[in-house]
């Protein structure tokens, strides 16, 4: 899964006004970080964004302390949703 892949959509169940809800909640709640950092868990894994977990799929520099951009970090979250509803159906 390719994070900054721009044609990433909206699940069906959610229209842009509530992605955007969200996403600022979750923005005001846990933070917005442009850079990859450690969580706090143990085993430490590697984040950025809006608590996007850097995994194998993900073309991003995983250097910690690596800056990453807005759309990326947008791309992420979109994804992130979507992974999340399709789990949860």
């Amino acid at each position: 899964m390719n994070v900054s892949d721009e044609s990433t959509v909206n699940p069906r169940w959610l229209n842009d006004t509530q992605l955007q809800r969200i996403k600022d909640q979750l923005v005001q709640d846990e933070g917005k970080i442009n850079r990859v950092y450690f969580d706090t868990a143990d085993p430490r894994n590697l984040f950025f964004g809006i608590g996007h977990k850097i995994t194998k799929n993900d073309t991003v520099n995983d250097t910690m302390g690596a800056k990453i951009d807005d759309i990326t970090i947008d791309c992420a979250f979109r994804r992130d949703i979507q992974v999340g509803s399709y789990l949860h159906q």
